[in-house]
């Protein structure tokens, strides 16, 4: 979750060898030089919904239901292809760039954001935001893992992690709090059919 970056020592947060990804396996951040270095420490914060994997796929990847939760009062542009952009607002003049990474529908989907405002991710501050769907034990839920790593790698990092960490809990609540309501509400009645014309 990005904030506005200010000058700050790139030591404020203590290095970290925790660079898993949500499946275990090792999350790194390209470098110039096209190695890897790890990008820890991660805040990490899972929900379960009571909507199916597809559903919540459309709620990440499509402008109305980023809109609906997360980018609340703003709006975003995105099309779920990796190499795409991204874009995510509050208001209407501070938008926040991102460069999708990797888009495997309806199970992940990672993408690199910058920090700054108005700003290509590319050679700036940017931390990487991957999201994981996964069915859970109720075959009618879907528990949603969402990653933000990379704020040993950026200035201001102690701010952007504190932010990202409060701001990821209440995001998540938020999408709970929305697919719970509309769980709850009742279907339609189905139309009953009009009846035939008498005959004359």
């Amino acid at each position: 979750m990005p904030i506005t970056p200010e000058p700050a020592s790139r030591t404020d947060l203590p290095p970290s060898t925790d660079g898993a990804e949500p499946d275990g396996t090792a999350s790194a951040a390209p470098t110039p030089g096209g190695g890897h270095v790890l990008t820890g420490p991660v805040v990490e914060q899972s929900a379960t919904l009571p909507i199916d994997q597809r559903t919540t796929w459309q709620l990440l990847t499509t402008p109305i239901g980023i809109s609906a939760w997360y980018t609340v009062g703003g709006g975003a542009e995105i099309e779920p292809t990796e190499g795409s952009l991204i874009k995510l607002w509050w208001e209407p003049d501070t938008k926040f760039h991102g460069r999708i990474l990797r888009a495997a529908a309806p199970q992940r989907l990672d993408y690199r954001l910058a920090q700054g405002v108005n700003v290509d991710p590319e050679g700036c501050d940017s931390t990487l935001v991957q999201f994981k769907v996964e069915p859970a034990d109720d075959p009618a839920h879907t528990t949603l893992t969402v990653r933000e790593s990379g704020f040993t790698e950026i200035t201001n990092g102690r701010d952007a992690y504190a932010a990202s960490s409060m701001a990821w809990i209440g995001a998540l609540g938020m999408l709970q709090q929305l697919t719970s309501q509309a769980a709850a509400e009742p279907a339609a009645p189905e139309a009953t059919p009009a009846p035939p014309p008498a005959e004359a």
